[in-house]
C-alpha cells in the first residue's frame, strides 16, 4: 500500500479503529454469557476478532498483535512523511516479505513493531541486525512502541548500531 499524505494514514487508522470496535462489541456481548475458561479459550483459539484492515474473521490474539503493529507502522509513516517531504512510502502490513516501510525510490527503509519490552525475544537487536545486513546504503529507521524498557537498555542497542535512526513512539492512540 502506497501512502503520500497524512490523510492516507488517517483513513487507514480509521479502518483499524472501526474494526477494533467490531471486536469490542462482539466480546462485550459474549463476556457475560460464557464461563471464564470458555471465554478465554474462544479468545485464544477461535475467530472472535477481525482483521484490523480488511475486517475478516480472525483470532483475537492475532488481531491484537496485528492491530498494534499496524498502528506503529502508521505512526512511523507519519513521522517519515514529516522527515522526508515529498517522498512516497510503501507500507507492508502483517507478515509480508521485505521492510515494514520503504520509500518508493528504495532509499529509505524502516522496521516497526509493538512489544511489551524491546529486549523481549531480542526484537530490537534482531531488527537492527536485519537492517544492517539488508539495507546497505539506505537510510535506516526503527520505530517501536514498548511500555517497559529502561532507557539504559535501549541506549546499548542504539550505540551498537549507530547508522540506524531509532524512535521509541509515545503511547499509541
Amino acid at each position: 500500500m502506497i501512502v503520500t499524505t497524512v490523510d492516507d494514514l488517517d483513513r487507514i487508522g480509521q479502518i483499524i479503529v472501526e474494526n477494533a470496535a467490531v471486536t469490542y462489541e462482539k466480546i462485550r456481548k459474549e463476556i457475560d454469557h460464557k464461563a471464564p475458561l470458555d471465554f478465554f479459550t474462544d479468545l485464544k483459539f477461535n475467530k472472535v476478532g477481525v482483521d484490523p484492515l480488511c475486517g475478516t474473521e480472525l483470532n483475537f490474539i492475532e488481531q491484537l498483535n496485528q492491530m498494534f503493529s499496524n498502528l506503529v507502522v502508521i505512526s512511523a509513516a507519519r513521522k517519515l512523511l514529516e522527515l522526508y517531504p515529498g517522498e512516497q512510502f510503501e507500507l507492508c502490513f502483517g507478515a509480508m516479505a521485505g521492510f515494514d516501510i520503504a520509500s518508493t525510490d528504495g532509499k529509505i527503509v524502516a522496521e516497526c513493531f509493538a512489544v511489551t519490552t524491546a529486549a523481549s525475544n531480542r526484537k530490537l537487536e534482531k531488527d537492527s541486525k536485519k537492517l544492517i545486513a539488508r539495507a546497505v546504503g539506505k537510510q535506516k529507521h526503527i520505530f517501536f512502541y514498548s511500555q517497559n524498557d529502561s532507557q539504559e537498555v535501549l541506549q546499548r542497542v542504539y550505540a551498537k548500531y549507530s547508522e540506524i535512526e531509532y524512535m521509541r513512539l509515545p503511547p499509541l492512540p
